[in-house]
């Protein structure tokens, strides 16, 4: 059975496009016997197909149309009597085309929900609640009337404790099931996907009492592990957690999807930026991101140009700094995480065509690209539409993107011999680091275009764009800019991966759980306290009280806030590969008195290095596990000191810049004698 799907569906609110093309089947069976023989299989003309089949209509964004009236009985065993079917319209499979499987599993069902509980709202209708936001189908087993529709609607929220679906838009997500006959109908849609929590089941015959057993939800998401490897003494701490993993599980969907229940649900590339090295962490993930960075080598035009969203349809058709940078971004943090330099050589090329992209789009080194801006930067002083592109200078972004791209690059030309390459690239990243400078901020460094904003000092920090004698300058205003907010975040998409490490750099970890815990808007715990199961859109997409947000594009279902969740990893444990592949790792865990205890374990490619810490007697007890083939060194966090270190033998270690293979123990206390220093 074959349905539109992707290749000849429609494609966010577009109705007519040139991507509106009939279903075409392609396939290659590779059968090898016993005596390794082997037969290939292939689509050509001798193949028969029909459309009088039961699902009458399919859409990823709309559902499914199911009639049992039209099942035909043992259509796909031998001696099925095709003599009324036609010739199909099939793709022929020449050996020059022979398909190749792709890097990583496709999706399937992966677990089961039951309804935690359900509500009749009349005689007919029936809302069954999940208790979480998910991504999948529905598998019904419900008492119907002969000829009497079913129909089923999904929501990911009630709005003051009604169904919902505005905030899908134009997507109709909705089935229907249409019985032959009275009786038990059991159903589960085929060629279509659903985001929700909630689903509305009406049609059924009314006579009988509904009961949680008429449904339960396939959970469904690309075949990936995900390693549940972060625990804390924190209830909310670990429920953000949760919640970033089943947004993972939600989004990770063949391609990784910016939100699964609405007319969109692309590959877009700035929130692949914020997620993919969080994701590492979290999930077996390297062959899902390998193959979507191919997809977008494939995507990418001659003169370098990267689509907003991979794969590329035309509905958005220019460019965005800080989206089209994942060609440089996602290559380089794969690397970094598995050492793998295959991912390096395959975009080097693609690598160095945006950097020319980037080059036509700019003057005198400032760039002049077009960008979505800090995306959904909370209380924006701009007004309507052009709100949602936050308060930072677009330039500023462009020219700051600009030269990371070419840093990455310049690194990357490194690892693979690229000498006069990585001599070039460091030249130009210099003149870039200076135009932004002196363009942007003045002698005292305040933002002199556009609004002054802490993800304006974020880009300039976290992309090493301010001379070394001005680096404090730079985390001071930030500091002073928090403070200003009541330590509350004032970043978008692109401000908020960069938040936490700067911080972290500047010494100021002290903030980084002030923002972490706070429960007011704007904060990953509102969510949390607004009955968030997973990350958000907007940083006040719902609330309990007044429902969705008025201003639109409120997805419940959106990973690209999850990126906090690498500081679980390289904050709270402290862990942070020193080289490719974490071969040489720094281990220096974030103590706080705000959280008694944390562990978890990071997943590297010689085995997993495990951390944990627990607040003891006005000090803390940290215990490290090194795996073979690591070297690691064990840093205290600023503000505090190592009384004691051993070997898990209780051999006492004199040094541990160079700890190799085994068990540590450390005893790490507050440094009273460093004044100001905040626990």
């Amino acid at each position: 059975m074959i349905a539109g799907g992707w290749y000849s569906g429609r494609i966010a609110d577009l109705k007519e496009t040139d991507h509106l093309k009939p279903p075409r089947f392609l396939t290659q069976l590779e059968i090898t016997y016993s005596d390794n023989t082997t037969l290939l299989v292939t689509t050509n003309d001798s193949w028969k197909a029909t459309q009088s089949g039961p699902i009458r209509f399919a859409s990823n964004y709309d559902g499914e149309r199911y009639d049992q009236r039209f099942e035909m009985e043992g259509w796909s065993k031998p001696g099925f009597d095709d003599s009324k079917w036609s010739t199909a319209v099939t793709e022929v499979v020449t050996p020059d085309t022979l398909l190749r499987p792709k890097r990583h599993l496709p999706v399937r069902n992966i677990k089961q929900l039951t309804p935690i509980s359900f509500e009749q709202i009349d005689k007919d209708t029936v809302i069954f609640d999940f208790g979480q936001n998910m991504v999948g189908v529905p598998t019904i087993n419900i008492p119907v009337k002969e000829g009497k529709e079913v129909k089923l609607r999904f929501a990911e929220a009630l709005h003051k404790g009604s169904f919902y679906t505005e905030n899908y838009r134009s997507a109709h997500s909705t089935d229907y099931y249409l019985p032959s006959k009275s009786g038990v109908a059991k159903y589960t849609p085929t060629f279509t996907f659903h985001g929700f929590r909630y689903i509305e089941v009406s049609g059924f015959d009314h006579s009988k009492v509904p009961v949680k057993d008429w449904i339960v939800a396939n959970v469904q998401h690309s075949d990936v592990a995900l390693y549940n490897n972060f625990s804390s003494a924190n209830p909310k701490l670990n429920k953000l957690f949760e919640n970033i993993n089943w947004g993972l599980r939600g989004n990770f969907f063949d391609i990784p999807l910016d939100c699964p229940q609405r007319d969109e649900r692309l590959g877009w590339t700035g929130d692949a930026n914020a997620f993919i090295a969080p994701s590492m962490y979290m999930a077996d993930v390297y062959g899902f991101w390998s193959a979507y960075l191919k997809s977008l080598r494939e995507e990418q035009t001659e003169d370098g140009f990267v689509p907003l969203y991979v794969p590329f349809v035309k509905w958005i058709n220019w460019t965005s700094s800080g989206w089209g940078d994942a060609a440089t971004i996602l290559p380089w943090e794969l690397y970094m995480m598995t050492g793998d330099k295959k991912i390096l050589k395959d975009s080097y090329p693609s690598m160095k065509a945006w950097i020319d992209y980037h080059e036509s789009q700019a003057k005198d080194n400032l760039s002049s690209m077009m960008t979505f801006g800090d995306w959904l930067q909370p209380y924006p002083e701009k007004e309507g539409k052009g709100a949602n592109r936050g308060d930072t200078d677009f330039s500023l972004i462009s020219t700051a993107f600009f030269a990371r791209s070419v840093e990455l690059t310049k690194k990357t030309a490194l690892e693979l011999g690229f000498n006069k390459d990585a001599k070039r690239l460091a030249s130009k990243h210099k003149e870039l680091a200076k135009a932004f400078r002196s363009e942007f901020f003045d002698s005292n460094l305040n933002v002199v275009k556009g609004k002054e904003t802490q993800t304006a000092y974020l880009l300039a920090l976290a992309f090493n764009l301010l001379p070394d004698n001005e680096v404090k300058v730079a985390q001071a205003k930030l500091v002073s800019l928090l403070e200003a907010s009541n330590t509350h975040l004032r970043t978008g998409f692109l401000g908020t991966p960069l938040l936490a490490n700067v911080l972290q750099e500047a010494g100021r970890t002290d903030l980084v759980y002030a923002l972490l815990f706070k429960e007011t808007y704007p904060s990953w715990f509102y969510s949390i306290n607004n009955g968030a199961t997973t990350t958000w859109e907007r940083w006040n997409s719902y609330s309990i009280e007044d429902g969705f947000n008025p201003q639109g594009m409120n997805s419940l279902n959106h990973y690209a806030y999850g990126t906090i969740s690498r500081w679980f990893y390289e904050g709270i444990l402290g862990v942070k590969p020193e080289s490719p592949g974490f071969q040489k790792a720094v281990i220096s865990p974030q103590l706080t008195s705000q959280l008694g205890f944390a562990e978890g374990a990071i997943p590297t490619p010689s085995g997993t290095i495990d951390v944990s810490w627990t607040m003891i007697n006005g000090g803390f007890d940290v215990s490290v596990t090194i795996p073979f083939n690591t070297t690691a060194k064990f840093v205290p966090p600023a503000h505090f000191k190592v009384e004691h270190a051993a070997r898990h033998n209780g051999e006492k270690l004199k040094q541990w810049k160079s700890l190799p293979t085994g068990q540590y123990q450390f005893r790490v206390t507050h440094d009273v004698n460093d004044e100001g220093a905040a626990l």
